[in-house]
């Protein structure tokens, strides 16, 4: 999957295309997300548990890579998507 966002966001074929790619990372994240913090072993686990932090840390530093790869998009409506990620 990363390797087709990566082939829409260079070869841009249609506007929409640059904003797909972006969607498609960010669902790629939210995956990791789900695949890392919601299993059986880390849901009974606290915040404070290390390896959570250390989960959290990371997600963080991707959502903020994303967030600056995505900023400049030329689509209004990727726009909309970053603002609506900074919520």
């Amino acid at each position: 999957m990363s390797d087709w966002a990566q082939s829409l966001k260079r070869d841009r074929q249609h506007e929409s295309d640059e904003t797909i790619s972006y969607l498609i990372s960010l669902r790629q994240i939210d995956d990791q997300i789900q695949d890392t913090l919601f299993t059986r072993q880390a849901v009974d686990l606290p915040l404070s548990d290390a390896r959570t932090l250390m989960h959290v840390r990371f997600m963080e530093s991707q959502l903020g890579a994303w967030k600056r790869e995505s900023q400049y998009a030329g689509s209004r409506r990727c726009e909309y998507i970053y603002q609506l990620a900074l919520v």
